[in-house]
């Protein structure tokens, strides 16, 4: 292990000295005026259980220099602290199903009713097409 550690604190060094000699480069640019140009990407990600078989949607928003084509950020909408098991105790507790999606307290989040009602949605779909 201390191998691998070792090496990711090489890289890690490696791309923070890169990343301070572009910025370096572009404080003593002569820039009269900044344009930047902004972008949205999404990435669908298959499921990380398999009990559990939602897709998940990232999305990204990324800022860019449009003369030099400097990137100042890419902002992924992850958040590593999120419970699936609390945000659904606590949306049963704050009523969160009987609201409109749009007026919900966890309105960005598909909570597990959501989606047994699209599994069972899409079932119905599909027997309907076969008839």
């Amino acid at each position: 292990m201390a191998t691998v550690y070792a090496k990711i604190d090489f890289l890690h060094k490696q791309c923070m000295t890169f990343v301070s000699e572009r910025e370096q480069r572009l404080i003593k640019s002569n820039i009269k005026r900044l344009y930047v140009s902004v972008d949205r990407q999404e990435y669908i990600v298959n499921w990380t259980r398999r009990e559990d078989k939602r897709n998940i949607k990232l999305s990204a928003i990324g800022s860019a220099d449009n003369e030099t084509g400097y990137v100042f950020q890419m902002n992924l909408n992850y958040d590593p602290c999120i419970s699936p098991i609390e945000i659904e105790e606590n949306a049963l507790s704050v009523n969160d199903y009987n609201a409109q999606y749009a007026y919900r307290k966890h309105a960005r989040f598909w909570l597990n009713g959501d989606y047994k009602e699209s599994v069972k949605n899409s079932r119905s779909k599909r027997q309907m097409d076969h008839l």
